[in-house]
């Protein structure tokens, strides 16, 4: 509640508060500068995730390297590296760029490759409990494995796979918030 009453944020965000801000009272202490490499590295993932799914959607080594240090220096993105209060931006984008990354993975054969599909779905729920906008990873992913496939029932089989997890993480934070 303190985290909340401090940032503004009304929601359940478990990972990001409980997870990383309050780890980062214990871990670091007063140390802010700490907390601040924390997030450059969680930053430098994220660039690091958009060369790899630029890489696996057909992008060219340059475009998909350009599009991650697009990623890293864009102020709008960047921005958020600054504050440890919004680290939860930052770990949304990591888990919804990992959830595309192993949805992709996950359809890239003739098998779909069950590993990576719950990998994906495990990537998909941490993602909602950073941020729970981040739910946009699963029509995202969905689509790519549409167009990359071109087969409704491995769409149907990826959106349904991760709406699962995240129907999960609704039903989870549903109790915790309207709920004594």
């Amino acid at each position: 509640t303190e985290y909340g009453a401090a940032t503004g944020v009304m929601s359940w965000r478990p990972l990001s508060v409980a997870g990383f801000i309050v780890l980062d009272r214990e871990i670091f202490g007063s140390n802010p500068a700490l907390s601040h490499a924390l997030n450059i590295v969680i930053h430098a993932m994220n660039g690091c995730l958009l060369f790899l799914v630029a890489g696996r959607l057909g992008m060219s080594r340059a475009a998909a390297l350009v599009s991650g240090l697009f990623l890293l220096t864009h102020p709008l993105v960047s921005e958020v590296v600054l504050c440890a209060g919004f680290r939860f931006d930052l770990l949304a984008l990591m888990f919804a760029l990992l959830t595309v990354l192993l949805g992709i993975a996950a359809f890239a054969g003739e098998r779909i490759r069950v590993g990576p599909l719950f990998a994906a779905a495990g990537a998909c729920f941490l993602a909602m409990g950073s941020k729970e906008s981040s739910i946009v990873a699963v029509p995202i992913t969905a689509l790519i494995v549409f167009i990359r496939t071109r087969d409704r029932r491995r769409t149907l089989i990826a959106a349904g796979t991760l709406l699962a997890s995240a129907s999960v993480f609704i039903f989870i934070w549903y109790q915790f918030k309207y709920h004594d």
